[in-house]
């Protein structure tokens, strides 16, 4: 028999283990997870704690974070669902209880990586997660639609948008199957779509699904409501694209209900905001775009720290707004700071670096204030469809936002820009 001293040194090395507790480090959130999850009597198999402990996980996941502490505190979930996802399969915990566990958890983790931007890891989750639903409820189950919709919003942040399409339209399929025609799941899957053919370059079929997914969200639900928002600025994007003057409207009109529901601190006010000052941009507005972007940026450099695509972007953004009102120093001090941290988090080889850089080379061979615009249109040549944070829906998938300096390329969700994607 144990004694006490050799209880406690493998009770600690199993909590470890499960990443439940850090040793040296404050326990304050690890004992709470402790108290929902291993409360029971009696001996129980390996098995039977996981699955607990993921059912506390998932209980503790909120999937519509509404301030920025509580987007806190589920990135303090990250490590124990890695280590749980983990040791699941080696368990062979493999009841019906138990795998629809593992799939929530998969699915809350797989989000999570995407708001870290970590997409190839949460399109690798998210694609574990669409095998388990198809085995728990098979082909046509509203959870395998969800699926579905989450590895196209994986793919299309990873800048497949043709491979998005392709999810999107099977989840889209099933969903007005099952709910009918204006159901928000359909109007979701509407609105996804019609980001993808955003990036797929066909703004107008990207308009045509994105007024559709705004009408059914109208008609459901309050004016206020955050799906509202994500709709209007989509179209925005898409106006943009097709070069209506409406589209700043649309930005501005999302930009108040965010305000109204967020506060002036939130990820999805600073998605407007950039929206904002790509639309003035594209207007020819360059200062009251720059104005629209320092707001953003300071937003995102406060909740992702320097290091974020979001912030990238931003950095990218205000370099060409400068370089469009002719200072050329601050333009290149932007850029050159957006160069050298999208080098950092995508390698010297991806598009936006090799954009930035082909900027930056001509800058240098070109006297002060002499700005490069677009032939006859008074307007900069950089890509007038800025990116947007994706707002999040109680039952799917969720997005996060990059830049791009392609014209026929950016929108407002994906990898480098795509519209909002809902969940």
């Amino acid at each position: 028999m144990l004694d006490v001293d050799e209880t406690s040194v493998r009770l600690q090395q199993i909590l470890q283990r499960y990443a439940l507790i850090q040793v040296n480090q404050g326990l304050g959130f690890i004992h709470r997870l402790l108290q929902l999850s291993v409360r029971a009597k009696g001996q129980r198999t390996p098995a039977e704690v996981l699955n607990q402990v993921m059912q506390a996980l998932n209980r503790l996941y909120d999937s519509e974070p509404a301030s920025i502490e509580i987007m806190q505190e589920n990135r303090l979930l990250h490590p124990h669902g890695e280590i749980l996802c983990q040791h699941y399969d080696q368990l062979e915990a493999s009841s019906e209880t138990s795998l629809k566990d593992y799939y929530s958890t998969l699915r809350w983790l797989g989000n999570l990586e995407g708001v870290l931007a970590h997409f190839e890891k949460k399109k690798n989750l998210l694609e574990k997660a669409l095998s388990v639903a198809e085995n728990l409820y098979g082909s046509k189950h509203h959870e395998v639609a969800t699926s579905l919709n989450d590895l196209g919003v994986a793919f299309h942040e990873l800048g497949d948008a043709k491979r998005a399409a392709e999810y999107l339209q099977r989840a889209l399929s099933i969903k007005e199957k099952i709910y009918g025609p204006e159901h928000p799941a359909v109007a979701t899957s509407l609105n996804n779509l019609g980001s993808a053919f955003k990036d797929l370059g066909d703004a107008k079929k990207a308009a045509e699904y994105l007024q559709r997914a705004l009408a059914i969200y109208e008609k459901i639900y309050d004016p206020l409501h955050p799906h509202v928002a994500t709709s209007l600025s989509n179209l925005g994007l898409a106006f943009q694209a097709l070069g209506d003057e409406k589209a700043a409207e649309y930005h501005q009109r999302a930009l108040a209900i965010k305000e109204k529901i967020y506060g002036p601190e939130h990820p999805d006010v600073a998605a407007s905001l950039t929206n904002l000052g790509a639309a003035f941009m594209q207007l020819g507005d360059a200062k009251q775009a720059a104005e629209y972007l320092q707001r953003a940026l300071a937003i995102n450099e406060k909740i992702y720290g320097p290091e974020h695509p979001d912030v990238a972007a931003m950095l990218h953004l205000f370099g060409e707004s400068y370089w469009y009102l002719g200072d050329q120093k601050k333009a290149v001090d932007y850029l050159q700071r957006a160069h050298t941290l999208y080098e950092k988090l995508y390698g010297s080889e991806d598009q936006q670096v090799v954009d930035i850089q082909e900027i930056l080379d001509e800058l240098s061979n070109k006297p002060e204030n002499n700005r490069i615009v677009d032939p006859g249109e008074g307007k900069t040549s950089f890509s007038t469809n800025a990116p947007f944070t994706p707002l999040r829906q109680a039952q799917e998938a969720q997005s996060i936002q990059k830049s791009a300096h392609s014209s026929a390329q950016n929108s407002e969700v994906v990898k480098r820009n795509s519209p909002s994607i809902l969940d």
